[in-house]
């Protein structure tokens, strides 16, 4: 079978993690709430219209109030939906390692490396960019990184990717003082401002592709950052590892990763919780058990697809399909495109 690359081992935590609900007031990504309202009033929207429903109020975030992942996702839609400008989450993910890099962002660019950033994110991102957490695959000399949805956000979706991939690329650039060719890849179709894409995240972008991520080489994720700082990362990352937090859809997914026929009836015992409460909790994440299987074998395949250039008779032994008939319906379902349409995007 194909050897796939599979994420790295998740980090280790100094003591039990707790889970984080959509409602829990835990984060403190005020810098990256600060910057979309920024770029809201430097375009003339006043930051009352931007917060209005969301249940913040500028001096929580002025003063680095802890907020809940559903009130930064509804400050992401106002802003998405107000903010003219098409450039506007470049900007914001740009301005994350600029004129907003305060508290746990600002240890990205003390980390020794690309991997090692990487690496401290799980910890890292609750103060960062707590609504997106990656999935890193290596294989040959290429590093892919792919963009999770952490808590079901739908229609702003591409606009956080947007935030991220620019705050990503400017870590890179920033980290290492080197431009390296980074290919990136979107599952939605070309925009107009295509200008914009390429000042902020380099010109080799394709788009109406398969999956959406971000592909280095090995190179880039291991070159030396030039601000590298051990005893600022240590002294930064420890209130962090005394109350480690997750996510239920980044366990769940990991779960799975780990044990591809496990029940929801067994993720929700080993977080010792009731088969009910489990779903209900999910929901409030927008998603459910079989949409969670479903993603994470399309990721699955796809990378199989995209970085070993698997055949379909690997990719029926990997997901233990009996037949190629079967496995093309397997992959059709999953990924709404026939395996011609895949491999040809991929091309």
């Amino acid at each position: 079978m194909t050897n796939i690359p599979m994420p790295p081992k998740s980090s280790t935590f100094a003591s039990r993690p707790t889970l984080l609900g959509a409602y829990d007031k835990r984060l403190t990504a005020w810098p990256l709430a600060q910057a979309m309202i920024d770029v809201g009033v430097s375009q003339g929207i006043s930051s009352a219209s931007l917060l209005r429903g969301t249940g913040l109020f500028l001096e929580d975030v002025a003063n680095g109030s802890s907020m809940s992942a559903r009130q930064l996702s509804q400050l992401s839609m106002r802003a998405h939906k107000s903010i003219k400008n098409r450039d506007a989450g470049l900007q914001i993910g740009r301005m994350l390692t600029s004129s907003h890099m305060v508290g746990p962002l600002s240890l990205v660019l003390r980390c020794s490396s690309m991997e090692h950033c990487f690496s401290l994110l799980p910890q890292l991102r609750w103060g960062c960019m707590p609504l997106v957490h990656w999935r890193s695959y290596i294989h040959d000399d290429s590093v892919y990184v792919v963009p999770q949805n952490t808590f079901g956000v739908t229609e702003q979706w591409p606009f956080l990717v947007e935030i991220a991939f620019a705050w990503i690329v400017s870590i890179l650039r920033q980290g290492t003082g080197k431009r390296f060719p980074v290919n990136i890849d979107f599952a939605w179709s070309r925009p107009r401002n295509i200008y914009d894409y390429e000042e902020f995240l380099g010109t080799r972008l394709r788009f109406d592709q398969a999956i959406t991520l971000i592909r280095m080489p090995q190179e880039a994720w291991d070159t030396d950052f030039l601000m590298a700082d051990n005893d600022w990362i240590t002294t930064g990352m420890a209130p962090l590892k005394k109350q480690p937090m997750f996510a239920l859809s980044e366990h769940v997914q990991d779960m799975l990763l780990k044990q591809p026929d496990i029940t929801a009836a067994q993720i929700a015992d080993s977080l010792a919780m009731s088969l009910a409460t489990f779903k209900r909790r999910l929901a409030e994440h927008n998603m459910s058990f079989k949409q969670l299987s479903d993603d994470i074998q399309k990721q699955h395949a796809l990378m199989m697809l995209q970085t070993c250039r698997a055949n379909t008779q690997e990719l029926a032994e990997a997901f233990s399909v009996s037949d190629t008939t079967n496995l093309r319906r397997f992959i059709k379902r999953l990924t709404g495109m026939t395996l011609t349409q895949i491999r040809d995007s991929m091309s």
